[in-house]
């Protein structure tokens, strides 16, 4: 998919997942069926790609649908099914720190490098918490703020540019403003996906939860990896949609 490795394309088409399944559920007949069909094929290329970071991005977006539709539904079923959708989530993180029964299942040697990114970009922003190292200039103070264990595991010679947390990456190179930017529009979004699932007509309940679903999707793997291109694009749309929508 041209996105620059398999992390980054599973990511993208679980996104893609979530909102055909989203329009197949407002469909009917042969649409909804055409649309099904490539969604679980895009499913089936998740799992191939052997990338956990879609499975995980999926996982998170469609139980946005989930949860609406049960929701509509029965109040009390869906609030039992939020708390399981919580403690799974609470195990799945567990077993990418090595904790926990999933820790087979989710846990890739990926996982312990990236906590040597966090620290470093957390180290970053504290020493400017102000203006940050600079825009696109992790990479340039990676070897003065990484960890000495870092070099004596994973060698002298090797570096990275990115944080692989968009969150963190913001503030260790732009400092706390840009940082809270942020925050407070992934704030402004979530608090507008709920109030609009909530309030909207029957007949776009699906399609607002798809978007809000694949907004959920980039937002998961935003905490694990950089912000590609491509998917951020799919975010800023989806954003932008949700915040536009009439309640």
């Amino acid at each position: 998919l041209t996105l620059g490795n398999p992390n980054y394309s599973s990511a993208l088409m679980s996104i893609l997942t979530i909102l055909l399944f989203a329009f197949a559920l407002h469909l009917q007949g042969l649409k909804r069926l055409m649309l099904f069909v490539v969604g679980i094929g895009l499913i089936v290329l998740i799992v191939l790609s052997n990338s956990r970071q879609g499975i995980i991005s999926f996982a998170f977006g469609i139980n946005v649908l989930i949860l609406t539709f049960l929701f509509k539904r029965s109040f009390k079923i869906g609030l039992i099914y939020a708390v399981f959708t919580v403690i799974s989530a609470i195990f799945v993180v567990l077993g990418m720190l090595q904790l926990g029964p999933l820790e087979k299942y989710v846990y890739k040697t990926s996982v312990s490098i990236r906590g040597f990114y966090w620290r470093t970009g957390i180290d970053m922003f504290f020493s400017k918490p102000f203006t940050g190292v600079g825009i696109d200039s992790y990479g340039d103070y990676f070897k003065q703020f990484r960890s000495v264990e870092y070099p004596l595991r994973f060698g002298f010679q090797i570096t990275s540019g990115n944080t692989h947390n968009v969150p963190i990456q913001l503030l260790a190179t732009g400092g706390i403003f840009v940082g809270l930017s942020y925050f407070l529009l992934t704030a402004f979004i979530f608090w507008r996906g709920i109030k609009v699932i909530r309030n909207v007509s029957k007949n776009e309940t699906f399609l607002l939860s798809g978007l809000f679903g694949a907004w959920i999707a980039y937002v998961a793997q935003s905490i694990i990896s950089i912000d590609n291109v491509g998917l951020t694009r799919f975010a800023i749309v989806t954003g932008k949609q949700i915040g536009r929508a009439h309640v």
